[in-house]
């Protein structure tokens, strides 16, 4: 993810900009994206979106939409991002359980 992101403007820029491209082509937005709002919106060290937001690995994919859903459900303004990360995260858990051979996420995972 590029760090030369200077201001709170600019990665609200940078995010509205990712999610506008991916709405445009029809597709998941791509991993910066997803990133820049999961730092946007997190609730601090620990927490799956703030590991997410710093390595780009999601380990318990439920949680995460979790965590995403109780930050931002009374944020209208986040809506659009929210929606956007939420297809990722379902996107991303796809992606991993084919690499695993079609296998589901468990609580322990």
């Amino acid at each position: 993810m590029s760090s030369s992101l200077t201001s709170d403007d600019d990665l609200v820029r940078a995010i509205n900009q990712g999610v506008d491209e991916a709405k445009v082509k029809r597709r998941v937005i791509d991993v910066d994206t997803a990133r820049r709002i999961a730092a946007a919106v997190h609730q601090g060290l620990g927490t799956e979106l703030e590991r997410f937001a710093g390595t780009g690995r999601i380990r318990r994919h439920q949680v995460a939409r979790l965590e995403l859903h109780y930050l931002t459900v009374e944020e209208r303004k986040l809506r659009r991002w929210r929606e956007a990360l939420l297809k990722f995260l379902t996107d991303d858990q796809r992606k991993q359980a084919k690499q695993k051979g079609g296998g589901h996420e468990t609580p322990s995972s």
